[in-house]
Protein backbone atom coordinates (compact mmCIF):
# COMPACT_ATOMS: atom_id res chain seq x y z
CA UNK A 1 0.00 0.00 0.00
CA UNK A 2 3.06 2.02 0.89
CA UNK A 3 4.64 2.02 -2.28
CA UNK A 4 1.47 2.19 -4.24
CA UNK A 5 0.75 5.72 -2.38
CA UNK A 6 4.41 7.23 -3.41
CA UNK A 7 4.33 6.01 -6.39
CA UNK A 8 0.78 8.12 -6.99
CA UNK A 9 2.33 11.08 -5.02
CA UNK A 10 5.41 10.81 -7.62
CA UNK A 11 3.10 10.70 -10.40
CA UNK A 12 1.00 13.75 -9.04
CA UNK A 13 4.51 15.73 -8.50
CA UNK A 14 5.51 15.25 -11.99
CA UNK A 15 1.80 16.64 -13.62
CA UNK A 16 2.36 20.17 -11.06
CA UNK A 17 5.62 20.61 -12.03
CA UNK A 18 5.95 23.73 -14.57
CA UNK A 19 7.61 22.33 -17.62
CA UNK A 20 10.97 23.07 -17.84
CA UNK A 21 11.48 23.32 -14.14
CA UNK A 22 13.56 20.05 -14.06
CA UNK A 23 15.77 21.04 -16.24
CA UNK A 24 19.38 22.14 -16.24
CA UNK A 25 19.70 25.25 -14.66
CA UNK A 26 21.42 28.17 -16.05
CA UNK A 27 21.94 31.90 -15.22
CA UNK A 28 20.83 32.77 -19.39
CA UNK A 29 19.47 30.64 -22.47
CA UNK A 30 20.55 32.36 -25.69
CA UNK A 31 19.66 31.93 -29.07
CA UNK A 32 21.82 33.39 -31.53
CA UNK A 33 19.89 33.47 -34.93
CA UNK A 34 21.72 34.93 -37.75
CA UNK A 35 20.20 36.51 -41.52
CA UNK A 36 21.48 34.11 -43.97
CA UNK A 37 19.16 35.23 -47.07
CA UNK A 38 19.81 36.68 -50.08
CA UNK A 39 20.59 40.15 -49.49
CA UNK A 40 23.79 38.61 -47.30
CA UNK A 41 26.35 38.14 -49.97
CA UNK A 42 29.02 35.16 -49.06
CA UNK A 43 32.03 37.43 -48.13
CA UNK A 44 29.09 39.11 -45.34
CA UNK A 45 27.75 36.04 -44.37
CA UNK A 46 31.72 34.92 -43.39
CA UNK A 47 32.10 38.11 -41.30
CA UNK A 48 28.88 37.31 -39.53
CA UNK A 49 30.02 33.59 -38.58
CA UNK A 50 33.96 35.04 -37.72
CA UNK A 51 32.34 37.72 -35.56
CA UNK A 52 30.29 34.87 -33.64
CA UNK A 53 33.78 32.73 -33.75
CA UNK A 54 35.63 35.93 -32.70
CA UNK A 55 33.63 37.13 -29.64
CA UNK A 56 33.16 33.46 -28.13
CA UNK A 57 37.12 33.55 -28.05
CA UNK A 58 37.38 37.18 -26.76
CA UNK A 59 38.82 37.28 -23.33
CA UNK A 60 36.26 40.17 -22.20
CA UNK A 61 33.53 37.72 -23.16
CA UNK A 62 34.82 34.83 -21.43
CA UNK A 63 35.46 36.62 -18.77
CA UNK A 64 32.09 37.67 -18.47
CA UNK A 65 31.01 33.82 -19.21
CA UNK A 66 33.14 32.30 -16.77
CA UNK A 67 31.53 35.01 -14.16
CA UNK A 68 27.84 33.80 -14.39
CA UNK A 69 28.49 31.35 -12.11
CA UNK A 70 27.30 27.82 -11.64
CA UNK A 71 25.74 26.54 -14.52
CA UNK A 72 26.90 29.18 -17.34
CA UNK A 73 24.75 29.81 -20.30
CA UNK A 74 23.13 27.60 -22.38
CA UNK A 75 23.37 29.02 -25.94
CA UNK A 76 22.28 27.55 -29.90
CA UNK A 77 23.42 29.41 -33.25
CA UNK A 78 20.62 29.35 -35.69
CA UNK A 79 20.63 30.68 -39.32
CA UNK A 80 17.78 31.52 -41.05
CA UNK A 81 16.44 33.23 -44.17
CA UNK A 82 12.62 32.70 -45.92
CA UNK A 83 9.94 31.49 -43.97
CA UNK A 84 10.31 27.74 -44.16
CA UNK A 85 14.27 28.26 -43.89
CA UNK A 86 15.22 28.21 -40.25
CA UNK A 87 18.37 25.65 -39.44
CA UNK A 88 19.54 25.10 -36.32
CA UNK A 89 23.22 24.74 -37.09
CA UNK A 90 25.01 24.19 -33.67
CA UNK A 91 22.40 22.85 -31.09
CA UNK A 92 22.26 24.09 -27.46
CA UNK A 93 25.51 23.84 -25.66
CA UNK A 94 26.21 24.81 -22.16
CA UNK A 95 28.61 27.38 -21.53
CA UNK A 96 30.37 28.06 -18.53
CA UNK A 97 34.23 28.87 -19.13
CA UNK A 98 37.37 29.36 -21.50
CA UNK A 99 36.96 25.85 -22.58
CA UNK A 100 33.49 25.18 -23.38
CA UNK A 101 33.05 29.13 -25.02
CA UNK A 102 35.94 28.14 -27.46
CA UNK A 103 34.47 24.68 -28.24
CA UNK A 104 31.45 26.43 -29.02
CA UNK A 105 33.40 29.03 -30.87
CA UNK A 106 34.75 26.19 -33.60
CA UNK A 107 31.45 24.60 -33.41
CA UNK A 108 30.25 27.72 -34.84
CA UNK A 109 33.10 27.83 -37.47
CA UNK A 110 33.15 24.16 -38.49
CA UNK A 111 29.27 23.78 -39.37
CA UNK A 112 28.16 27.45 -40.34
CA UNK A 113 26.69 26.82 -43.98
CA UNK A 114 24.87 29.60 -45.75
CA UNK A 115 21.70 28.21 -47.22
CA UNK A 116 20.70 31.13 -48.90
CA UNK A 117 16.93 32.15 -49.91
CA UNK A 118 15.06 35.05 -51.20
CA UNK A 119 12.98 35.98 -48.01
CA UNK A 120 13.95 37.90 -45.28
CA UNK A 121 11.55 36.42 -42.86
CA UNK A 122 12.60 37.80 -39.52
CA UNK A 123 9.13 36.91 -37.37
CA UNK A 124 9.68 33.54 -38.46
CA UNK A 125 12.74 33.76 -37.03
CA UNK A 126 12.26 34.81 -33.51
CA UNK A 127 8.73 32.60 -33.41
CA UNK A 128 11.13 29.67 -34.68
CA UNK A 129 13.91 30.63 -31.63
CA UNK A 130 11.12 30.99 -29.09
CA UNK A 131 10.24 27.43 -29.81
CA UNK A 132 13.94 26.47 -29.41
CA UNK A 133 13.87 27.99 -25.93
CA UNK A 134 10.15 26.19 -24.95
CA UNK A 135 11.28 22.88 -26.17
CA UNK A 136 14.83 22.37 -24.37
CA UNK A 137 16.46 20.96 -21.62
CA UNK A 138 17.23 24.18 -19.62
CA UNK A 139 15.35 26.56 -17.20
CA UNK A 140 17.12 29.57 -17.12
CA UNK A 141 16.66 32.76 -15.47
CA UNK A 142 16.83 34.68 -18.30
CA UNK A 143 15.42 33.73 -21.69
CA UNK A 144 17.13 35.54 -24.64
CA UNK A 145 17.03 35.81 -28.69
CA UNK A 146 19.33 37.53 -30.52
CA UNK A 147 18.51 38.23 -33.64
CA UNK A 148 20.54 39.80 -36.50
CA UNK A 149 19.86 41.10 -39.86
CA UNK A 150 20.80 43.99 -42.31
CA UNK A 151 16.86 44.25 -44.30
CA UNK A 152 13.13 44.89 -42.99
CA UNK A 153 11.03 41.45 -43.18
CA UNK A 154 9.64 41.02 -46.34
CA UNK A 155 8.06 37.47 -45.63
CA UNK A 156 6.46 35.06 -43.27
CA UNK A 157 4.42 36.82 -40.12
CA UNK A 158 5.16 40.25 -39.27
CA UNK A 159 8.51 41.39 -36.78
CA UNK A 160 4.81 42.55 -34.76
CA UNK A 161 3.10 39.24 -34.55
CA UNK A 162 6.73 37.43 -33.23
CA UNK A 163 6.96 40.17 -30.82
CA UNK A 164 3.90 38.75 -29.04
CA UNK A 165 5.12 35.46 -29.09
CA UNK A 166 8.03 36.27 -27.34
CA UNK A 167 6.62 38.17 -24.73
CA UNK A 168 3.90 35.57 -24.03
CA UNK A 169 6.44 33.17 -23.64
CA UNK A 170 8.67 35.15 -21.46
CA UNK A 171 11.55 35.87 -24.06
CA UNK A 172 13.51 39.00 -24.05
CA UNK A 173 14.03 39.82 -28.39
CA UNK A 174 17.41 41.63 -28.79
CA UNK A 175 18.53 42.50 -31.95
CA UNK A 176 21.81 43.58 -34.26
CA UNK A 177 20.71 45.78 -36.98
CA UNK A 178 23.51 45.75 -40.05
CA UNK A 179 22.81 49.56 -40.64
CA UNK A 180 25.24 52.36 -41.98
CA UNK A 181 22.11 55.19 -41.78
CA UNK A 182 20.19 53.87 -38.88
CA UNK A 183 17.16 53.56 -40.52
CA UNK A 184 16.62 49.67 -39.80
CA UNK A 185 17.96 50.11 -36.02
CA UNK A 186 14.69 52.52 -35.89
CA UNK A 187 12.58 49.55 -37.47
CA UNK A 188 14.40 46.75 -35.07
CA UNK A 189 13.26 49.23 -32.22
CA UNK A 190 9.45 49.46 -33.08
CA UNK A 191 9.18 46.49 -35.11
CA UNK A 192 11.33 43.76 -33.50
CA UNK A 193 12.81 43.74 -29.94
CA UNK A 194 10.58 42.71 -27.34
CA UNK A 195 10.71 42.32 -23.44
CA UNK A 196 12.13 44.98 -20.44
CA UNK A 197 15.65 45.85 -20.94
CA UNK A 198 15.39 44.90 -24.82
CA UNK A 199 17.78 46.81 -26.98
CA UNK A 200 19.57 47.20 -30.32
CA UNK A 201 22.92 46.87 -31.27
CA UNK A 202 24.47 48.73 -34.25
CA UNK A 203 26.85 48.04 -36.67
CA UNK A 204 28.13 49.78 -39.41
CA UNK A 205 28.81 47.36 -42.04
CA UNK A 206 29.23 43.86 -42.10
CA UNK A 207 33.07 44.76 -41.28
CA UNK A 208 31.73 45.94 -37.98
CA UNK A 209 29.85 42.93 -37.01
CA UNK A 210 32.12 41.70 -34.90
CA UNK A 211 32.43 44.69 -32.82
CA UNK A 212 28.65 45.34 -32.61
CA UNK A 213 28.56 40.85 -31.48
CA UNK A 214 30.80 41.34 -28.78
CA UNK A 215 29.37 44.78 -27.31
CA UNK A 216 25.75 42.48 -27.50
CA UNK A 217 26.88 40.15 -25.57
CA UNK A 218 28.79 41.78 -23.15
CA UNK A 219 25.69 43.85 -22.45
CA UNK A 220 23.18 40.80 -22.12
CA UNK A 221 25.91 38.97 -20.15
CA UNK A 222 26.17 41.85 -17.58
CA UNK A 223 22.39 41.61 -17.02
CA UNK A 224 21.16 39.86 -14.21
CA UNK A 225 17.04 39.79 -14.06
CA UNK A 226 15.97 37.30 -11.59
CA UNK A 227 12.34 37.76 -11.82
CA UNK A 228 10.58 36.69 -15.50
CA UNK A 229 9.65 38.51 -18.11
CA UNK A 230 6.01 38.09 -17.60
CA UNK A 231 6.10 39.03 -14.32
CA UNK A 232 7.74 42.21 -14.64
CA UNK A 233 5.25 43.29 -17.37
CA UNK A 234 2.43 42.60 -14.76
CA UNK A 235 3.29 44.98 -12.76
Amino acid sequence: MKAILAAFLASLTLMLTPAGAAGNKVVLELVLAVDASSSVDPQEFQLQVSGHVRAFKDPDVVAAISAQGQGGVAVTYVEWSSRFEQIQVVGWTQVHDQATAYAFADAIKRNANQARASGTAIGEAVIYSVQLIENNEYNGVRRVVDVSADDRYNAGSTPSYAQGVARRAGVQVNGLAVDPTGVLTSYFQKNVISGPGAFVMQANSYADFARAIKLKLLRELSTHAPISLLQLEGN
